[in-house]
């Protein structure tokens, strides 16, 4: 045998074909070899340029045997990656948030925040910081525009976006869920820059529900999203589509503006169930929510040169 014989190059098409089954092994035989604190400590290491909770998260996979390799591979793409990508969108955007105590520990309730934004990334970090800062996981009720196809539906799902409708958010209320339920619809979040932090008109779909499975609703300031993306205006299909509106963006790389996000004091209805049925009641509730969430979120934004 040659002493210098060249070493074979590798083929690509090896790591392509690498199973999961494989990685699993691999790192369960490595975790054993160098023992469970080592590999915590690898794990930490490689994740330091990353953040605590990817440090952390490796440390767990390599002690114990990386069992999250063994997953499907829509767990990585739908699960991690949305995970990773709204931790970097959060410091990107410098997000403090504020009133986390005033969200349910266990039970329904229903998140009701100004939508902002055309983009929609208003509605992914609400999730993920209910999610990061209470671990429970809550239904994202959007647009339809997301369930148009399965591109966009069975991402959208992984993530916990459900379509906006009223039976989509009863039946995850009535199962003890949190919801989270923009009010203004698309009417808020693709309005001009120039209606910045005026709440467009409320639907009252949320207060139904409030009602009928007596639910508490959370109101929920969203601050900077409305400078993050840059809309124009706000083109009207209703000729074509009843109620069909689009934004006109001006850029599409969101711009680093500072974001805050405040959960305000559940407000807990004080009528029976029956009293979603009363349309007078129902329609002034959602205009009282309104007006109070709209002097709040004047403060809030007139407070902002204090960050």
């Amino acid at each position: 045998m040659k002493k210098n014989a060249p070493k074979p190059k590798q083929d690509p098409s090896m790591l392509r074909n690498f199973s999961v089954r494989s990685a699993k092994q691999f790192a369960q035989q490595l975790a054993q070899q160098i023992g469970p604190e080592i590999a915590q400590k690898i794990g930490q290491k490689i994740g330091q340029k990353i953040g605590p909770e990817v440090a952390q998260t490796l440390g767990r996979g390599l002690s114990s045997g990386a069992d999250h390799l063994a997953a499907p591979a829509e767990r990585l793409v739908y699960r991690a990656l949305p995970r990773f990508v709204m931790e970097i969108a959060r410091r990107y955007f410098r997000l403090e948030v504020e009133g986390l105590e005033n969200i349910p520990k266990r039970g329904s309730g229903i998140i009701a925040p100004n939508h902002s934004g055309y983009s929609g990334f208003d509605a992914f970090l609400l999730g993920h910081e209910i999610h990061r800062g209470t671990g429970r996981l809550p239904r994202i009720l959007t647009h339809h525009f997301w369930f148009l196809t399965s591109a966009t539906a069975i991402p959208a799902e992984k993530v916990g976006f459900i379509e906006a409708t009223t039976a989509n958010g009863l039946a995850q209320l009535k199962k003890k869920n949190l919801i989270v339920l923009f009010p203004e619809g698309e009417y808020g979040n693709f309005k001009p820059t120039t209606k910045r932090y005026h709440l467009q008109e409320f639907k009252r779909g949320f207060v139904r529900m409030a009602l009928e499975t007596q639910s508490p609703i959370i109101p929920t300031l969203v601050i900077g999203a409305e400078e993050t993306h840059i809309n124009l205006a706000q083109l009207r299909f209703t000729r074509f589509l009843r109620g069909a509106v689009l934004p006109l963006p001006l850029n599409i790389i969101p711009l680093p503006v500072r974001w805050k996000i405040i959960f305000l004091p559940p407000i807990h209805l004080p009528y029976a169930p029956s009293a979603a049925e009363d349309r007078e009641l129902v329609r002034e509730l959602a205009q009282e929510i309104r007006e109070s969430m709209q002097r709040a979120l004047s403060d809030a934004v007139k407070a902002r040169s204090n960050w």
